[in-house]
């Protein structure tokens, strides 16, 4: 069914809403329709058995998930750290670099500047 299909009636687009909240809320209510007759007491013990193994499951799997989770965030922090440090260290290197830069500017306007001087001493 798609929700843009004008053929569709409001009772089954309401339906059909239903079971999607079904399917994804994980509550499933017995269609009274198709169900003629009650459930034993032993396949509700079934029913209800196999409903906590499948929660022990799922909460395992959480668990590790969560696990999975802390191990994560604890990577993104050391990570976000190291990148902190390197960030300084570049700071400080571009730093270095710019008064490097400085210094071999001054050096060559100190030497151009003495070539001219020698230059106009030979001249005279």
């Amino acid at each position: 069914m798609s929700w843009l299909d004008g053929d569709d009636s409001d009772d089954e687009v309401k339906v059909e809403s239903a079971n999607c909240v079904s399917v994804l809320t994980g509550r499933i209510m017995p269609d009274t329709e198709s169900c003629e007759e009650e459930m034993s007491y032993e396949e509700l013990a079934m029913f209800y058995y196999g409903l906590t193994a499948k929660n022990v499951e799922l909460t395992q799997k959480v668990e590790e998930h969560l696990k999975e989770i802390a191990q994560l965030h604890d990577e993104r922090f050391n990570n976000l750290a190291h990148i902190s440090e390197l960030n300084d260290e570049l700071s400080k290197l571009t730093s270095q670099l710019e008064y490097m830069r400085e210094q071999v500017d001054m050096m060559n306007a100190e030497s151009t500047s003495s070539k001219q001087m020698l230059k106009h001493s030979n001249e005279h």
